[in-house]
Parts: C-alpha cells; structure tokens; sequence
C-alpha cells in the first residue's frame, strides 16, 4: 500500500495535464500512487494520461461526466494511500509539497486536513508574483466560511480516517460514498472543509510554503 494517494480529476484536461502530472512525478516523497479521473472528457485526456501509466504509481479511473465532485469521490473510492491529496489537472505541486504534508500529518495526529499556501500561475506554468500565505493555526469554521485558509481544491492532502469520517452514501447511490456534495458545481471543496470542521473533531492545519 502506498503511503499517500494524490487524485487528479480531469475533465477535457489534455492541454494542462501532462504539466501536472509531471509535477506530481517529480516529488521528492516517493511512496505514493497517482489515480487520474477521467470525467467523461470529449478531448485527448484519456491519451494523455494513458501515456503515463508506463509508471506502475499511475493509474486511470473513466467515468461518465459526474463534475469536479464526482471526479474527486470516485478517486477517494479507488485509492489506497493512508494520506489523500487532490491537484487539479490544471494545477502544480512544488516538489516538496507531498513530503511536508507527510511530515506534519505524522507528526500531528490529531490534524485531519494539511494544507499549505500557494502561487498564482498564468496558463504557460509561470509564476504571476501573486501568493497566497493563509492562516495556518488555529483555523475554525468561522475562518473557512469567511476566508478559506485551504485556499484550493489543489492544496489540501488529508488523512484517509478523516475521509472516512466524511463520508456517507445518498439514498440513490449505488457504487461508492460521497465525500464531496456532488449536487454542488463550485464551492464543493469549502462545503467539504466546512463539514469536517463543524462534524468532527479533526483539526484543519497548514504548513509554511509559499
């Protein structure tokens, strides 16, 4: 079993998710699997990632259009690493972001979601000189709901016992739970932020980066 899971949901993404997975490829913590989602796409996305499961870490989920949430639920079914991170198929991970994330949930069992700061970068992958230095202590529900210290849906890696905690299955759902409200098409990442906050007892922390 790996140690962490990193999910790429990816929805006509062939432009953008090569540079992604790269990055993900090039992280200095090494024990973890990729599981790309492809959701639905009309595009090249299904080429594209099928090139990269040359690395046994990769592998590839297809579905029919189920939304950002969806995307991320279904990859939440299918992973297997202790930790669970999410990078959009348009977004990048510095490459010491997946090892400080291990390290602080190690090391603060009682956290349920690590998250860290991020910088805004234009569609060719270049730094615009704009980041974003969350609070990263202390975060209640009040500060998700005003602010979202997480950010992002690309900056959170949470702990598996935490989705577990999360999770629940909807009357007409016949495959797999939900972790993220798949009736919601944006916000879904704060909605589920906010949920763990105001029904568990799981801290939401950051850790210095950008």
């Amino acid at each position: 079993m790996p140690t962490a899971s990193i999910i790429v949901p990816a929805y006509n993404a062939a432009a953008t998710l090569p540079e992604t997975l790269d990055s993900l490829l090039a992280q200095s913590f090494r024990d973890f699997e990729i599981i790309i989602v492809d959701d639905g796409s009309t595009d090249a996305t299904a080429d594209v990632a099928y090139g990269y499961t040359h690395d046994p870490r990769v592998s590839i989920v297809s579905q029919a259009n189920r939304g950002l949430a969806g995307a991320r639920n279904s990859g939440i079914g299918a992973s297997r690493g202790l930790y669970v991170g999410f990078c959009d198929a348009d977004d990048l991970w510095a490459p010491g972001k997946l090892a400080a994330h291990v390290l602080h949930l190690d090391m603060n069992p009682d956290v349920g979601l690590s998250y860290s700061g991020s910088a805004l970068i234009d569609g060719t992958g270049r730094r615009l000189g704009i980041n974003q230095r969350p609070r990263l202590l202390g975060v209640l529900a009040a500060h998700i709901f005003k602010r979202n210290p997480v950010g992002n849906g690309s900056a959170a890696v949470m702990r598996r016992s935490a989705l577990d905690d999360l999770a629940y299955r909807p009357a007409f759902e016949t495959r797999r739970d939900w972790v993220f409200d798949e009736t919601f098409r944006q916000s879904e990442d704060i909605e589920c932020w906010l949920r763990l906050a105001l029904s568990t007892d799981w801290e939401i922390e950051g850790v210095p980066g950008l």
